[in-house]
C-alpha cells in the first residue's frame, strides 16, 4: 500500500511538472496591442522583396529587410511622412545576395532568416543553414557592409554558434532571428550568466560592435544573448525563456529598454516584452497583436520605428509576411510610451518639403575619399571604418540617439535619382476573430492544451484505482 501511494505521489508529481512546464507562457502578464489597432498593407500592388521575406529592423531612418529564399537584403529609407524609396544599390525585387566567409564560391547563398544594424550601420544577419546544404544546421551570424558595391556580399566576419545553441528537431527550425543592442542600454540591466553578475562590458576586452547581440531560436522560442568577439570566437552570457515556444523576430525599443520577441500565425502572431531589470529572469510580459493582424497570416520580421517619427503620441511598426509575393509589407502603431502606458503626444507630422531620406551612417566626401569598405582579415576588420557612401549621396551630419543605444551620427540624405514606393491609404478591417493559419515556420501544436488533458486523464486514472483499491 505504502508502494502505491508512492507511485501515485510521484505521477502526480510528474504531471504537475510537466504542465508547469509547458503552460510557461500562460504565467506571463498578458496585454492587448498598446497602440491603435488600425494597419495598412504598404505593397498592395507590387511585389517589393521577394514571396520568402523573412526579418525587419529599423535603423538610423532605414528599413532592412531580409530574405531566406535567396539570401537577399534590401535597404530603404523611410521619410517621416510614411514614404518609403529604396536605397541607393537596391531596387524592387533587387536586392543584394549575402553568401558565408566560409564559401564564398557557392552558387548558393546563405539562409538568412533574421536581419539588424550595428551602431556604425554594419549590417548582421542570422542563418539557420547553408542554402547548400539544407540538411545540416549551421546556426550563424554574419557581418556585412550593406554599401557594398555588387549585386553579391561575401561576410567580412562570420561567428558560427550551432555548437552553442540545443541540437534543434530539424535544420529548418534554427535561428530566425538577431538583434544587436548597445552595452551602454544592459550595462547594470542583463543578468550575465557567464560571470554570474550584471553584465560589464569591460569583462569583454575583445568583443566586436560594441554591443550585445541576442539571437531567437525557432525550436524552443528560447532568446539567446552573446558577445561576439572580434576573433570570430563567442560566448553566450544569457538564455531568456520567452514563453511562446517559437520565436520568429527580435526587436529592442531603446526609448522604453524592451526587447521584443514575437512569433508567428502557429502561435497566432503573438509577441512579449522583455524588460531587463537587473534580475536572474527580466519582466516579461506577453502582448496580443492589433486586431486587423491576421492571426493566419505568417509574419515573421517585426521592427519599430523610433520616436522621432512619431505622430500624435504613436511610432510606425512594421510586420513583414513570409509566403507571399504582395501584400507583405503590414505598417501600424504603437504608443510613443507604451511600457508606462501613457498617451504622450510627441512627434508631429512634416510636410514632404522638410523631410530628406535619412541613411545610415556614412562618410564624408573627404573621408570617403581616403577610407576603404571593410575587408574580410582580421586586422581590418577589427578597425574597420563606416559603410562606404555612395558617391551620389551628399550628407549632413548630425548626432542623435539611436534606435538601439548610444549616439550615431544621423546623416540626411539627398538623392536625385529616387522614386517613392506609393503607399495606399486603405486600411485593414478588425480581423480580431482567430483566422486559419496559412503554412508558417512555427511548429504549429497545443502544448497547454495537451497538458491540461493529460493531467486530467491521469488524475481520472488515479482515482479509479484508488476506488479499486478500497474495494
Amino acid at each position: 500500500m505504502k508502494i502505491n501511494k508512492l507511485l501515485i505521489s510521484l505521477c502526480f508529481a510528474f504531471a504537475l511538472f510537466f504542465c508547469a512546464n509547458s503552460l510557461v507562457a500562460f504565467a506571463a502578464t498578458e496585454i492587448t496591442w498598446p497602440g491603435n489597432n488600425a494597419t495598412t498593407v504598404y505593397d498592395q500592388s507590387e511585389g517589393l522583396f521577394s514571396a520568402d521575406s523573412s526579418g525587419l529592423d529599423f535603423y538610423n531612418g532605414q528599413l532592412f529587410v531580409v530574405e531566406n529564399g535567396d539570401g537577399m537584403m534590401w535597404v530603404l529609407d523611410v521619410a517621416k511622412n510614411g514614404t518609403l524609396s529604396f536605397a541607393s544599390g537596391y531596387s524592387k525585387g533587387k536586392g543584394k545576395k549575402i553568401k558565408f566567409k566560409t564559401n564564398p564560391s557557392s552558387s548558393k547563398a546563405a539562409d538568412t532568416e533574421g536581419i539588424t544594424a550595428d551602431e556604425e550601420g554594419f549590417v548582421y544577419v542570422c542563418t539557420e543553414r547553408d542554402s547548400a546544404n539544407k540538411s545540416v544546421s549551421k546556426n550563424a551570424v554574419l557581418k556585412v557592409d550593406p554599401k557594398a558595391s555588387g549585386d553579391t556580399v561575401v561576410a567580412t566576419q562570420e561567428w558560427n554558434l550551432t555548437s552553442s545553441l540545443p541540437k534543434v528537431s530539424d535544420s529548418n527550425v534554427g535561428l530566425e532571428a538577431v538583434e544587436w543592442v548597445s552595452n551602454s542600454e544592459l550595462e547594470g540591466k542583463l543578468y550575465d550568466k557567464n560571470k554570474g553578475g550584471l553584465f560589464k562590458s569591460s569583462n569583454y576586452p575583445n568583443q566586436a560592435a560594441n554591443g550585445v547581440f541576442f539571437v531567437a531560436l525557432e525550436d524552443n522560442g528560447h532568446v539567446y544573448a552573446y558577445i561576439l568577439n572580434k576573433d570570430e570566437t563567442s560566448v553566450q552570457i544569457a538564455d531568456i525563456d520567452t514563453g511562446l515556444g517559437c520565436a520568429m523576430a527580435l526587436d529592442y525599443d531603446v526609448s522604453q529598454d524592451v526587447l521584443w520577441a514575437a512569433t508567428d500565425n502557429n502561435k497566432k502572431n503573438l509577441s512579449v516584452q522583455i524588460i531587463f531589470n537587473g534580475a536572474n529572469t527580466p519582466s516579461i510580459t506577453q502582448v496580443k497583436p492589433a486586431s486587423t493582424v491576421s492571426t493566419g497570416e505568417n509574419y515573421e520580421g517585426f521592427a519599430i520605428a523610433t520616436d522621432d517619427y512619431a505622430t500624435n503620441g504613436e511610432k510606425p511598426v512594421f510586420k513583414l509576411m513570409d509566403g507571399k509575393e504582395t501584400q507583405i509589407l503590414l505598417v501600424g502603431s504603437i504608443r510613443v510610451n507604451y511600457s508606462t502606458g501613457g498617451n504622450d503626444n510627441t512627434g508631429s507630422s512634416s510636410s514632404k518639403e522638410e523631410i530628406t531620406n535619412s541613411s545610415k551612417p556614412q562618410a564624408s566626401k573627404e573621408e570617403t575619399t581616403n577610407s576603404s569598405k571593410p575587408q574580410a582579415s582580421k586586422e581590418e576588420t577589427a578597425n574597420s571604418s563606416k559603410p562606404q557612401a555612395s558617391k551620389e549621396e551628399t550628407t549632413t551630419n548630425s548626432k542623435v540617439e539611436s534606435s538601439k543605444g548610444g549616439a550615431v551620427e544621423n546623416n540626411s540624405t539627398q538623392e536625385t535619382s529616387k522614386s517613392p514606393i506609393t503607399r495606399p491609404n486603405k486600411s485593414n478591417e478588425d480581423l480580431s476573430k482567430n483566422e486559419e493559419p496559412s503554412a508558417g515556420g512555427c511548429k504549429s501544436n497545443a502544448s497547454a492544451e495537451s497538458s491540461i488533458f493529460f493531467v486530467a486523464t491521469l488524475a481520472v486514472i488515479l482515482v479509479v484505482a484508488l476506488k479499486k483499491k478500497k474495494a
